[in-house]
């Protein structure tokens, strides 16, 4: 343990945004999947046709939800 609370603080957060950047890295390398198979969103159909669900379909975001919400990361929009 370092000599303050401030400092254990610090180092924690340094290590949480390590980890928060590593995430971040990933679904950066995602989304560049997506890209490179023509596929402009994560989220619904760029393919012009108008049905907003065939990404849901092979894309599963609940890990990541479940985790943003375990880590306490709430919005209301989140999941729209």
């Amino acid at each position: 343990m370092s000599d303050t609370l401030e400092q254990d603080f610090e180092a924690l957060g340094n290590q949480i945004n390590e980890k928060i950047k590593q995430a971040a890295k990933l679904m950066e390398e995602a989304r560049k999947l997506a890209a490179d198979a023509g596929v402009n969103s994560l989220t619904f159909d760029e393919y012009g046709d108008g049905d907003q669900s065939d990404l849901h379909d092979w894309v599963n975001i609940n890990p990541l939800f479940n985790q943003l919400d375990q880590a306490g990361w709430r919005t209301s929009s989140i999941g729209c």
